[in-house]
């Protein structure tokens, strides 16, 4: 008999610890349960069952594991994840649990990755089979080799998330990509109301402790069992009252982020994505907001740095921006109208915008500096028609 993950029990039931994380945990799930509402691949998603997200699939079954961390900590590194409370000891205790099932082991973080630690290894097919990190987990976790081994395959790392203060705002973006025609109090008031959904499922009665003799035959949960279970799963059936509105199934902005084979995108990819633009745009906008970045440092750091001047060029890059947007905002694709519209504008005005040459008035490097803006929330690139 195949195994059903909705027929597991959880070790324990800690994942509840702060009203914050909470909090955080019902905003990571929404995007899982809006592609659940709209008919996406998304089957059911479970508060609170193994790990602190149970995500079923078409395809399977994810099991999310979600941490916070205050900036003035830093980025996370190996030792953070592998210390008591830090993510991979619950885990490893959901591998267990999980046993043959079909399955991935997440765990999401808010905030970055150290650079140069050996987590980064960790996030990679190629770097998983590192002997040094792969000695490290085995002396942190108290594993044998054969069981780290196991347990790696499995294991995902998602890092970069939204802070708690801004991923309220990336979920209404979704719902913008999805209903831009609502208004915002419309769009507030579905996200408000699945948002509650979430809460009541995470709040759901624990299974007892006594669960395994009590309920649990040949693998199969029974009875009371059973019911505490189907309390903490929602279904389509639960939000289609509340995305009635919505008319579209998921778009490629959702789809992005309940995808499991990269990281979360940035707010400059979330709103080329929106825009519909097309993977090489938005690979050319990452490549030039990384050397725009990159001279923005470089002029914050000279001696030579006049006080005004770098955000005077912002000020006339957003001038040209703005209007741009509110020409070229919708259709199919908006994004790539708009990066056309700038590399012509940016052609022919680049000395007047940059008139000390902080770019070097290369227009390129102008696009780029947009693009910085743009990761910043001060300017778009239009949403494009559903």
């Amino acid at each position: 008999m195949s195994l059903d993950a909705s027929q597991l029990l959880p070790a324990d039931d800690t994942g509840r610890v702060t009203f914050e994380r909470f909090c955080y945990q019902a905003h990571i799930a929404f995007p899982f349960c809006l592609n659940c509402a709209l008919g996406g691949d998304v089957v059911c998603v479970v508060a609170e069952h193994v790990e602190d997200i149970a995500v079923q699939f078409n395809a399977g079954w994810r099991f999310l594991q979600i941490k916070t961390r205050d900036l003035e900590k830093g980025p996370w590194t190996l030792s953070d994840i592998t210390a008591k409370g830090g993510g991979l000891h619950s885990l490893l205790r959901s591998h267990r649990i999980l046993g043959s099932l079909p399955a991935t082991l997440e765990l999401h973080v808010e905030g970055a990755i150290q650079r140069k630690d050996l987590l980064q290894k960790l996030m990679t097919e190629g770097g998983q089979c590192d002997v040094t990190l792969l000695e490290k987990l085995e002396k942190s976790l108290k594993i044998d080799g054969a069981e780290c081994r196991d347990f790696v395959k499995r294991l995902r790392i998602f890092h970069s998330y939204p802070t708690r203060e801004t991923i309220r705002a990336q979920n209404t973006r979704l719902l913008v990509n999805h209903a831009g025609h609502l208004s915002a109090s419309i769009l507030d008031e579905i996200y408000d109301r699945m948002l509650m959904l979430i809460y009541s499922s995470m709040q759901a009665k624990v299974l007892p402790h006594n669960w395994k003799n009590a309920f649990l035959t040949r693998g199969v949960l029974r009875g009371k069992a059973q019911e505490l279970f189907l309390q903490k799963q929602l279904s389509r059936e639960h939000f289609k009252t509340i995305v009635q509105p919505i008319t579209v199934g998921p778009q490629p902005l959702l789809k992005r982020l309940v995808d499991n084979s990269g990281q979360p995108p940035t707010l400059l990819e979330q709103k080329l994505i929106m825009g519909g633009a097309s993977t090489e745009i938005i690979q050319h906008a990452k490549t030039l907001r990384a050397h725009a970045s990159q001279r923005e440092l470089e002029l914050l750091s000279s001696q030579m740095y006049e006080d005004g001047v770098l955000e005077d060029v912002q000020t006339r890059l957003l001038i040209r921006a703005h209007g741009l947007v509110n020409e070229h905002g919708s259709g199919k694709t908006p994004a790539a109208a708009i990066w056309n519209a700038l590399l012509q504008v940016l052609g022919q005005q680049h000395q007047v915008i940059d008139r000390k040459g902080l770019f070097h008035n290369d227009p390129d490097l102008l696009l780029g500096a947009i693009c910085n803006l743009s990761d910043k929330c001060q300017t778009g690139w239009g949403i494009a028609d559903a």
